[in-house]
């Protein structure tokens, strides 16, 4: 299949990488959906971008409580780790993962 060039692309801009901050969840909604950010440390590459609905219970994720980069979901209490989108327990389903990129000093969700 043909790659879309570059120009029909239209990412979504989730705001500018200095305003989420290292090491905590970060919650933002563009046009309809909510999105967890996850910054492990300063460096650009290291930006996790998930959709805020839990995978078991659709539970908003932005509403559980967040310790380092646990987030627990406030409807069953599942547990997620930002740094990777895997749930604490194995047998428990993990985040969606959102593909994104850094650039031009923002996060953005990449639409292909």
């Amino acid at each position: 299949t043909a790659e879309k060039p570059e120009s029909s692309r239209e990412d979504i801009s989730l705001g500018l990488l200095s305003t989420f901050k290292v090491g905590e969840m970060n919650a933002v909604s563009v046009e309809g959906k909510s999105y967890l950010v996850y910054r492990k440390t300063a460096q650009e590459a290291d930006v996790k971008v998930y959709l805020s609905a839990c995978p078991h219970a659709k539970g908003d994720l932005s509403r559980g409580a967040c310790e380092g980069s646990i987030v627990e979901c406030p409807v069953h209490h599942f547990k997620f780790d930002l740094e990777n989108g895997k749930a604490v327990n194995p047998k428990h389903p993990s985040l969606t993962e959102v593909s994104s990129t850094c650039r031009d000093g923002g996060v953005w969700i990449v639409c292909e």
